[in-house]
């Protein structure tokens, strides 16, 4: 089970709606700490369906390039070319879906964890985007000096920078 500003969070339902991603921390009984980022909900942009309305989504309007054939214009080079030969964009109606991802039963990506038991698992942020998320992981573990502090397991921040990160220092 998971906690978050101490209250117990038992799935999907007892997040924010609109939160895509976490940042926990994992407390170990031997008062180590692993703190992580993880995915709970992805979003997809999907065509609407002609038959139905997928469940749990909503619809969104989005402007298209399309060919004379009527292949989507994705890239700038062509897009600008296509306007020169008088190309518009039309308004085309697409479905945002998200998908739960599983994380209750989540216990972190960390390798060093080897055999120890877990005593607590604590959400620290919800975020409603990848790029948050990781920014604020990476600015939890700087913050606690979590490379060279023994508390932590983590050994890397954003697959950069890792414990031998000052092995060129010269003092």
């Amino acid at each position: 089970m998971w906690t978050y500003e101490d209250k117990e969070i038992y799935g999907h339902n007892d997040l924010d709606p609109l939160c895509t991603d976490i940042v926990y921390c994992i407390t170990y009984t031997t008062g180590e700490l692993y703190v992580g980022k993880k995915v709970v909900r992805s979003m997809s942009v999907l065509p609407t369906l002609k038959t139905k309305v997928r469940d749990d989504s909503h619809t969104i309007t989005r402007h298209i390039l399309r060919d004379e054939d009527g292949k989507i214009i994705t890239s700038k080079l062509a897009r600008k070319q296509a306007r020169a030969r008088g190309l518009k964009a039309k308004a085309e109606l697409y479905e945002e879906v998200f998908t739960d991802k599983p994380f209750v039963k989540y216990e972190g990506s960390c390798k060093e964890v080897g055999d120890r038991v877990i005593c607590r698992k604590d959400i620290i942020y919800q975020c409603s985007n990848k790029k948050t998320s990781t920014y604020l992981e990476a600015m939890l573990l700087f913050d606690e000096n979590a490379l060279f502090d023994d508390q932590y397991l983590n050994s890397n921040i954003l697959g950069s920078f890792f414990d031998t990160a000052l092995d060129g220092l010269i003092e």
